[in-house]
């Protein structure tokens, strides 16, 4: 019984990453600017749904890959370049961490939507070019592109911690944590498809910017000590 703590907290840390890396600013503004565009589009539902399946399916491959790849890229090299890589991550995700919750103390005079006013417009423009299912894949395409980079951070030290432990596939909480970043651009999409303003979820997320900020550094902070713990040996999830 006691030998299975260590994976179920493994699970837990996967987990809590996951949802917490995704509930940042960035990711939550690109999941309002790509779903305002189909849905700006004028075209039915099932329009909609195309975006959301490609967009799923991009994700979901391009981050499994990644975090497959990672790992076994991990197990691959010397032991003395993979704790030096993974040492390397830790203190990483601790300077960047701190510099994220600076973003709640000191948070920035201007908002976002400036940029991503800008950003859509250009996109827009961009997706009037391409026609039929192609601008769906292609946006989905970008979309999921840009999710992956938001969480990259957390889901490298995700993965190095995965690595320390004795499970030789990683293709479960790999995918657990490909599926769980799904969460937020489906919700968002989901209140604008049920009629929720664009600007009613711009503003909630201007409003908790700085908060959404403090979580994100906090947990950051929390990866890298935990996966520096786990190098040092104080701590073992397996």
């Amino acid at each position: 019984m006691f030998a299975v703590l260590p994976h179920i907290a493994l699970l837990g840390t996967v987990t809590i990453a996951a949802l917490v890396a995704t509930a940042s600013p960035a990711v939550l503004g690109s999941s309002v600017l790509f779903t305002s565009i189909i849905l700006g589009s004028g075209k039915s539902g099932r329009r909609v749904s195309l975006f959301y399946i490609v967009y799923g399916i991009f994700l979901f491959a391009f981050s499994t890959l990644l975090g497959t790849g990672a790992f076994y890229l991990f197990t691959a090299l010397p032991v003395v370049w993979t704790d030096y890589l993974q040492l390397l991550l830790g203190l990483c995700a601790v300077v960047l961490g701190l510099v994220v919750i600076k973003l709640y103390f000191w948070p920035r005079k201007t908002t976002s939507r400036g940029l991503e006013a800008s950003l859509s417009k250009k996109l827009r423009t961009y997706a009037q070019r391409l026609s039929g299912p192609l601008t769906v894949v292609v946006l989905g395409l970008l979309a999921s592109a840009f999710s992956l980079l938001c969480v990259l951070p957390s889901y490298l030290v995700v993965v190095a911690l995965v690595q320390t432990t004795d499970l030789t596939a990683p293709f479960g909480l790999v995918a657990l944590y490909s599926v769980l970043i799904l969460l937020p651009f489906l919700t968002v999409g989901m209140l604008l498809v049920g009629g929720t303003k664009v600007t009613t979820i711009q503003k909630w997320k201007e409003a908790h910017k700085s908060t959404l900020h403090l979580f994100g550094g906090l947990l950051l902070i929390a990866l890298g000590w935990l996966l520096l713990l786990t190098l040092n040996g104080a701590i073992n999830l397996g």
